[in-house]
């Protein structure tokens, strides 16, 4: 399998949800990452391949209708999976990894710690290991089932992952401080103020890059552009709102115009 190093792609992404805002301070201040099992991913068909005859092991460890025997489901259990994104600028991942845009993505460096992250294969067949002999090792029954988890269904392909496949206990993926390149903010308008303001400041700490994301005005295609914590509060980044300043009786009032359709609506913000 090709790793992250080979293939030249410096980052590698997470995308998420803010709803439980608290899992995401877990990634930025604990540095740590959820690792599931099998079951804890979103595909049904996970690990599901075609059967296999193993005569030591008994019969076969798969059945013909698909499902995985019970015996070979608790040893998929045994291992945990990564998943991450060569892209950022994926609208199907924005859409059901981070809220319909009013979430965040999180651009890891692939240092020394991510560098076990593998390609996903997609493909419209299920993965099938043939193996002639009686004896399959325990190395070698590792193997197939690394090799097992790296295989999907093409219908997840807009996905670009790359995944890290341990066989552990441990329920978090712990990286050291310096992985985190960059988080980039989705619709920062549907994002609650409060929660920018908290995950910039934790980021500032960090000498984390912030970014936020914006929609091209000529393609169906999003960019990024830099955050400002300072513009922010302001509301530099609302379209639909300028900063001005009137006259009235010699002095300065500040204002917030607002823009809807043609009219222009004039509140005073003092």
């Amino acid at each position: 399998m090709t790793d992250v190093l080979n293939k030249h792609i410096p980052y590698l992404y997470k995308y998420r949800s803010l709803v439980n805002k608290e899992y995401v301070f877990d990634i930025l201040k604990n540095h740590c990452l959820y690792f599931p099992t099998r079951s804890g991913l979103n595909d049904p068909l996970e690990g599901v391949i075609q059967p296999i005859h193993f005569h030591t092991l008994g019969s076969t460890y798969f059945i013909e209708n698909g499902y995985l025997q019970p015996e070979f489901n608790e040893l998929l259990e045994e291992y945990r999976i990564l998943s991450l994104s060569r892209t950022w600028n994926n609208m199907q991942m924005w859409a059901h990894y981070a809220n319909n845009y009013k979430g965040i993505c999180i651009a890891f460096k692939y240092n020394d710690v991510f560098l076990n992250a593998r390609e996903v294969k997609y493909t419209s067949k299920r993965f099938k290991y043939i193996d002639e002999r009686d004896i399959v090792t325990d190395k070698e029954f590792e193997s197939i089932i690394k090799k097992n988890l790296l295989y999907k269904s093409k219908n997840w392909k807009y996905e670009y992952e790359y995944r890290i496949i341990e066989k552990t206990s441990e329920p978090f993926f712990y990286f050291p401080q310096n992985c985190i390149e960059e988080v980039i903010f989705g619709n920062i308008l549907e994002i609650d103020r409060e929660t920018v303001v908290e995950i910039s400041k934790i980021c500032n700490e960090q000498n984390i890059k912030l970014s936020y994301i914006t929609f091209c005005t000529d393609y169906f295609e999003i960019k990024k552009e830099s955050f400002s914590l300072y513009l922010y509060l302001n509301d530099e980044y609302n379209p639909y709102i300028s900063n001005d300043v009137i006259m009235y009786e010699g002095q300065e009032y500040p204002i917030r115009t607002h823009f809807i359709g043609s009219d222009r609506i004039i509140e005073s913000r003092k």
